[in-house]
């Protein structure tokens, strides 16, 4: 009888899981076999001639076929093999049709169940496919031999008939369930099988009708049936035995020929696990290489039905080098089959989730070099024996000699030493060499453990300023070798022990350790003054600068993700302040923080709200006071804040890009107004009115910034002439090259340039000439010298001597005083703004100003009335503006 061992349930072909087709074909083997026995076999009669035997000794028969039977392998599968057929044949003749059915179910049930202890899934399918070919055989044989009593020739021809078609219809069953739990076809194992089933049945039958003649004629001759269905069961065994050693050499000279020549040590190790997998019908392989004499540190590889990986290193568990001194100890090979007693490699069976396995080391002349092992008997047929144990020694032998040459020693150092790369690359920043992300983690967390001790030490969060438009507008392979020189510079500043690292982008940390007070702040002032100096790439000088914040680790409750916070809004809190400087993490910094943050979401749609306006102050002529150009400047009044300084709103959109949608609707609005106000002008003849605008660095560097310029003077219907765009020396030197071709393009067109703040930025006269620059604003600062007693002319002197040299205009800010109008017309200066003219003005206030104010212009002049009431805005706008 061919019996099914079937590891339902690994296949994924068609619609259905394996395991569902199984139960599918189960289930339709299991309401065939009730067909043919409600509808047939009930019905049917015992053959006459024959002495009856008891129906339990069938089942004791059956449960002895069973229980010993002998399988034929293939891939993970198997058909399993019995002398049921011999009670088959017998029950034939010598017990109701009825009880054969039963009796066979009940042996293969106690047999399955006590001694082989197959799954549900098998053991339903097994029982189905024993009723259905008992029933088969039970049909046939009456169908074939009608009423011929026994010892009639006809019934030995049905009855070898009923045998070998019950033995097929199991072998077909048993082939087909196969082919579903694995998802691809074994008709082609069949003839092979069908012709053991076919010899095997003849051979039970043969049997089973000379002991039904002795029974018929002479009882006492049955014991002469004993030395041959001795014969033949060991004959069966021997061939299955030697046809599975047949097997195993020729698998083992595949396997190792496979292997062999292999240069590759990771490539041969999988290859040889493979081998192990499919020889021993294993769900799990590994082996575990170790050089030396050390035996808790090695490499493992494993082949699994849950997955692969190669060669990796490992520090070997305490089990594992149990096992080792174990496998060392044997010359044989470790069984550690199902069902065994308590074992001390219990728990590394347990570890792997292995129910059973075999472990064997591999050896050269002199030592061992590792150790293989085998586990989960795939098939659930049963588990592995003495024959596998030894199997395996000889395995572990031939594996031994593939793997121990002398590349061996290479090949693992060589291992090792890439995945020492592939360690420092985890744990590295690839562009500058300096520890990641991950790294820093790994020490924060160290600096906390020795904080929480009484250990001082402190983190440094460094940013660089402005380095997202420097990068845009240089192209990013410049902005990555000038990230790498920033990285080297870092590492100029540090003190031995102290941790730099790149956090990503153009962030930086460094953990401070033994932080002694004062300590990290000498380290943040010698960062800050380092990447001052020049940096040059590509033959060109650049100028960075960067913001530095502070956190110590103090012996709170602090993480390191709550410490990183800390540094980085203290960082941001330095960039608030004017960049290029560091600041120290203070507990207020958070509500600063939540309210930045809210700002800038609510800056988001300000636009959209209509909360963004325009105010407007006058640059007048000193000579005459006359009004003849108006700088715009931008406010923004929050439904919940109020008015919002520039200071706290312009920095959120130069950082989030907001401030190239708010450039472009201040020049929209402010070209709009000017060309509103042409009929209020009240200035000489063919005298025009002005608008000036601020533009900031990310805005010049806008690919569309021209364009957008272009079409607002369209729409506005406005002379280029008459536009005035406002620019820091600062914006100018963040990428000169870059800003001169953009100036140039703007000056074709007919708009004018002028360079705000002049003298409180970084950039040089050789510079300046490259601009196409036609008006210097002198800063607020070196005006208020003016009003001094005795005044501090010097910088004011020598802005306008070089703006005469240059042949630009120059404007006066921040004029609060009228004696600093009379000196300032002393000097030849020839324009000027300030609160001494007016303050920013509404564009229905402008009107009236432009139409009717009288601007004074001598020292006793008394100053103007004020056009509003919020003054303190004003006040507060006047410096950044």
């Amino acid at each position: 009888m061919s019996e099914g061992a079937a590891n339902s349930g690994r296949g994924t072909h068609g619609r259905l899981g394996g395991t569902a087709r199984v139960w599918l074909l189960t289930s339709g083997i299991a309401a065939a076999a009730s067909a043919l026995y409600f509808g047939v076999v009930i019905d049917l009669a015992q053959p006459t001639g024959v002495t009856s035997i008891p129906w339990w000794v069938f089942v004791a028969l059956f449960f002895a076929a069973e229980a010993n039977v002998v399988h034929f392998h293939f891939r993970r599968e198997a058909h399993t093999f019995s002398i049921s057929e011999l009670g088959v044949a017998l029950g034939l003749f010598c017990i109701a049709p009825a009880l054969l059915v039963v009796a066979h179910l009940s042996g293969a049930l106690l047999a399955l169940t006590l001694r082989r202890r197959q799954r549900t899934i098998k053991l339903a399918f097994n029982l189905s496919q024993f009723a259905l070919s008992t029933c088969v055989a039970l049909v046939t044989f009456h169908a074939l031999a009608g009423t011929a009593a026994a010892g009639d020739p006809r019934t030995w021809l049905a009855a070898f008939a009923a045998v070998v078609l019950s033995s097929l219809v199991g072998v077909v069953a048993v082939t087909v369930v196969i082919s579903l739990a694995e998802g691809q076809s074994h008709l082609h194992e069949f003839p092979q099988v069908a012709a053991v089933a076919t010899l095997g049945s003849i051979a039970d039958t043969s049997i089973a009708l000379l002991a039904v003649e002795l029974l018929r004629t002479q009882p006492l001759g049955l014991g002469l049936l004993v030395v041959p269905v001795a014969a033949v069961v060991l004959a069966f065994y021997a061939y299955s035995r030697q046809r599975a050693r047949h097997e195993h050499l020729e698998f083992l000279y595949d396997s190792m020929r496979t292997t062999h020549g292999t240069r590759d040590i990771d490539v041969a190790v999988q290859e040889i696990l493979r081998s192990a997998r499919r020889m021993f019908r294993a769900e799990h392989a590994e082996i575990v290489l170790f050089t030396g004499g050390a035996t808790d540190h090695a490499v493992r590889c494993v082949s699994a039905s849950r997955g692969e990986h190669g060669l990796i290193d490992t520090e070997l568990s305490q089990q594992e080098q149990i096992a080792i001194a174990v496998v060392v100890s044997n010359e044989q090979a470790v069984l550690l089959p199902r069902g065994r007693g308590p074992d001390d490699l219990d728990g590394l069976l347990a570890a792997r989730g292995l129910k059973d396995g075999m472990l064997a080391a591999l050896r050269n002349d002199s030592r061992v070099i590792g150790m293989l092992l085998v586990g989960d008997r795939a098939g659930d047929v049963s588990t592995f024996g003495p024959e596998d144990a030894k199997l395996l020694e000889t395995f572990a032998g031939h594996a031994s000699l593939l793997l121990e040459n002398d590349q061996l020693e290479e090949s693992l150092a060589a291992l090792r030493e890439l995945q020492e790369q592939l360690r420092y690359q985890a744990y590295h920043d690839a562009l500058t060499g300096l520890p990641n992300r991950a790294q820093l983690a790994e020490q924060l967390a160290q600096a906390l453990e020795a904080g929480r001790a009484g250990a001082a030490h402190a983190l440094l969060f460094l940013d660089l300023d402005d380095f997202k438009t420097m990068n845009d507008s240089l192209g990013h392979a410049i902005g990555d070798r000038l990230l790498a020189q920033v990285g080297d510079r870092i590492r100029t500043c540090l003190r031995p022990g102290d941790v730099p690292a790149r956090l990503g982008g153009d962030e930086f940390a460094v953990v401070i350790r033994d932080a002694v007070p004062g300590a990290a702040e000498e380290v943040a002032v010698r960062l800050v003054q380092a990447l001052r100096a020049p940096f040059v790439l590509a033959g060109r000088e650049f100028s960075v600068r960067c913001s530095v914040g502070i956190a110590v680790v103090d012996s709170s409750t602090l993480t390191v993700d709550e410490l990183l916070r800390r540094a980085d809004v203290a960082m941001y809190s330095a960039k608030a302040a004017g960049k290029d400087r560091y600041s120290h993490y203070e507990r207020a910094m958070d509500d600063r923080v939540k309210h930045r943050h809210e700002l800038g979401v609510a800056l988001d749609g300000a636009l959209d709200r209509c909360e963004i306006s325009l105010r407007y102050q006058p640059i007048v002529r000193l000579e005459d006071g006359r009004a003849i150009i108006l700088e715009a400047l931008v406010r923004w009044r929050h439904p919940q804040h109020g008015f919002v300084e520039p200071n706290d709103f312009l920095p959120l959109a130069e950082a989030s890009g907001l401030i190239i949608p708010l450039t472009r609707y201040v020049l929209r609005g402010a070209c709009e107004a000017v060309s509103h106000l042409d009929g209020v002008l009240s200035g000489g003849e063919g005298e025009s009115l002005c608008v000036s605008v601020n533009v900031s660095p990310t805005s010049l560097q806008s690919t569309s910034f021209v364009r957008d310029v272009t079409e607002v003077l369209g729409l506005a219907g406005l002379d280029a002439s008459r536009l005035i765009l406002e620019v820091t020396e600062t914006g100018l030197m963040r990428d000169p090259v870059r800003t001169a071709h953009v100036l140039r393009a703007l000056h074709r067109l007919g708009v004018q340039l002028a360079l705000d703040d002049f003298g409180t930025g970084h950039s040089s006269l050789d510079r300046l000439r490259d601009f196409p620059v036609t008006m210097l604003k002198i800063a607020k600062p070196f005006v208020d010298r003016l009003a001094d007693d005795p005044p501090e002319a010097t910088f004011v002197e020598a802005i306008l001597r070089l703006g005469e040299a240059l042949g630009v205009e120059v404007v006066a800010e921040g004029i609060e005083h009228g004696r600093q109008v009379t000196i300032l017309r002393e000097m030849g200066c020839q324009l000027g703004q300030g609160f001494w003219f007016a303050r920013p003005l509404e564009q229905a206030g402008v009107g009236a100003f432009l139409s009717g104010a009288v601007v004074p212009l001598r020292a006793g002049s008394r100053r103007p009335p004020r056009m509003r009431a919020d003054d303190a805005l004003d006040d507060a706008a006047s410096a950044a503006e």
